[in-house]
Order: structure tokens, then C-alpha cells, then sequence
């Protein structure tokens, strides 16, 4: 069939549909729950380093702790990286990465991905966790990563909010 012909039947087709399709929509409302927060202590900052644009800066992280409904435990090290850091003070991505053990012993690992400025970023977390944490893994978690007013900074909190929704 020639594209002269397909092309207005499709229209035609998705025209006829669209309000049906309208009609069937329904908002859903995030809800959020607070699970945890973390508090981890930094080390010397490396860098920054000189990247197009702008730079990067990496954190160790020493240790700290997460406390929460979900989880409660130590962390043992990790470390933070901002890429993109310019002369305007905006942060393009964040990536934190934190380990330790549960009140309980069972070993965690969280990985998180944010965007933001140097104040303060929002990401999304990812939990490596079994027993009856294991959860937390298929879980949509929310996060708010703020360092303290230091110069550089010297300790920073992530604070967790589990994602719902309605129906």
C-alpha cells in the first residue's frame, strides 16, 4: 500500500482513539514514606578534578549510620562523587555508594543516583540486601542527600522515602 494512503488512515485511526484513550486516564498520587536516614562522616575531598566544563569532585566516606523503619545499622565506608560542578555552583549528577551491616548483621550495599546543586541533591537508591531486608531491593526509595554547612564539607545526610502510589 502506498504511504499516501497509510499515513491519513492512521490518522484517521489515532483521532478516532485519542478520546477514548483520554477518557480512561487516572493522576496517581505519589505517596511518600519516610524509611530511613543516614548520617555519614567525609573525608578529605580529591580533586577537584578539571573535567569540560567544569569539574569533579570525589568524597571518601569514613563510616556512619542509617537509621530508620526499613533499616537500622553501620555504615562501614563508601564514597561520593559529584561530576559537574560549575562556576555557577550546579551539580549535573551525583553518585554515592555505601556498605556495611544491619543491626542484625546482614551485609547492605546502596547505591544512589541524584541530581542537583552543591547544597543539596534528590536521586534514587538502589538497596543489595537479603533476609528480611531483601524487600527493599524491588522498592522504588526516594532520596535527599544534603552535606552540612562546613567548608568543605565534613559529614552529610541521606534521608530515604519509600514511593507508593494510589490506585
Amino acid at each position: 500500500m502506498h504511504a499516501a494512503k497509510i499515513y491519513p488512515a492512521l490518522l484517521a485511526f489515532f483521532a478516532i482513539l485519542h478520546p477514548a484513550i483520554a477518557q480512561n486516564t487516572t493522576t496517581v498520587t505519589p505517596i511518600l514514606t519516610p524509611i530511613f536516614t543516614a548520617q555519614v562522616f567525609l573525608g578529605a575531598l580529591v580533586g577537584p578534578i578539571s573535567i569540560y566544563g567544569g569539574a569533579q569532585v570525589v568524597e571518601p566516606i569514613t563510616h556512619g549510620s542509617i537509621n530508620g523503619t526499613a533499616l537500622n545499622g553501620t555504615i562501614s565506608a563508601g564514597g561520593a562523587a559529584a561530576i559537574g560542578v560549575y562556576a555557577n555552583q550546579t551539580v549535573h549528577k551525583t553518585f554515592v555508594e555505601v556498605w556495611g551491616k544491619t543491626d542484625d548483621g546482614m551485609p547492605f550495599f546502596v547505591q544512589v543516583n541524584g541530581i542537583g546543586g552543591v547544597t543539596g541533591q534528590f536521586g534514587s537508591a538502589s538497596v543489595t540486601i537479603g533476609g528480611r531486608y531483601a524487600y527493599l531491593e524491588k522498592q522504588f526509595i526516594l532520596v535527599s542527600l544534603t552535606d552540612n554547612t562546613a567548608n568543605p564539607p565534613t559529614a552529610a545526610t541521606i534521608q530515604g522515602w519509600l514511593v507508593s502510589r494510589t490506585a
